[in-house]
């Protein structure tokens, strides 16, 4: 099986705060890879030492845990202990090592697929933690970094996203900020790579468009944005609609209920509206009967 690697973002080891050119970088920080079941591959990760220090650097494999919230950090835990771990399939060489300054290592990244490897995805880091060969009081060092290993065990698995929209309020007596909830629940096997935009529209105002924010979520993973609009201080009927993108999958789209904006001051005018004509109807029925009663006693 072809495995396809996609690097979306490098993090870092920062060795000295004066310096930000001086880190521990890795690339690709995030591999995506299709695989069977029983299957042994190998993926290259590159460590390049950038700080104007020796360091010593290890390398661990460890479970992607379940992030609870809508959190967009990464959660770690011990090898086998997720059900959709995958830390112990992962073996990397060496597994210590010096790393001179200015100097870069590629490391080769055995995964061994077990046999009986569930269909759908599976969740792994390898978690790089850096410790200078020379103390000095000049450096500090941020403990460890991670790259993501994203596994999709072929066979028959779902891909499934719920996602909600929601407003903060169904009624509005004047203009202000409103927000809109989008809720994107991933409740397929695999991890989806999601972005989108969210469409507010207004029965009189102008149409308003929204960058959602890209992320990962993993299966049974909750993400909440909020995003915050300014509404006018005028008569208006709105409704917002998300459209969430993923890789080689459908779009799938939600539509918010609606919501009013009714300003006092129209509120206002229309009981000013409703008082005149009652006003009128009654003044026109009390001269209408003081005509009538005039021409009776003409008759008469």
């Amino acid at each position: 099986m072809c495995a396809t690697i996609i690097a979306l973002l490098v993090p870092c080891v920062a060795l000295a705060a004066s310096d930000v050119d001086e880190a521990i970088t890795v690339a690709p920080a995030v591999n995506s890879i299709d695989v069977d079941p029983g299957e042994t591959i190998t993926f290259e990760i590159v460590v390049k030492n950038q700080t104007l220090r020796d360091v010593e650097l290890a390398i661990e494999p460890s479970d992607l845990a379940k992030r609870s919230g809508g959190s967009a950090s990464l959660s770690f835990a011990d090898p086998g202990t997720q059900p959709r771990g995958a830390g112990g399939w992962l073996t990397a060489a060496p597994a210590i090592w010096s790393a001179s300054a200015g100097t870069e290592r590629t490391i080769p990244v055995t995964v061994q697929v077990p046999d009986d490897a569930g269909a759908g995805g599976h969740f792994a880091a390898l978690i790089i933690t850096a410790t200078p060969t020379v103390s000095t009081g000049e450096i500090q060092v941020t403990p460890e970094t991670s790259v993501v290993a994203l596994f999709t065990v072929s066979g028959r698995f779902k891909r499934s996203l719920d996602v909600r929209v929601t407003p903060s309020e169904r009624w509005r007596w004047r203009g202000g900020v409103v927000e809109w909830d989008i809720v994107i629940h991933n409740t397929g096997d695999v991890h989806e790579n999601v972005s989108g935009t969210l469409d507010v529209n207004g029965a009189l105002s102008s149409h308003v468009r929204r960058q959602l924010d890209p992320g990962i979520l993993f299966p049974d993973e909750r993400r909440v944005q909020h995003v915050r609009l300014d509404l006018r201080d005028s008569p208006d009927l709105v409704r917002a609609s998300a459209r969430i993108i993923r890789d080689d999958a459908p779009v799938v789209t939600a539509v918010s209920a609606r919501s009013w904006v009714l300003p006092w001051w129209m509120l206002v005018l229309i009981a000013a509206a409703v008082g005149v004509i009652v006003w009128r109807v009654r003044s026109r029925a009390t001269d209408g009967s003081g005509d009538e009663r005039d021409v009776d006693i003409a008759d008469w």
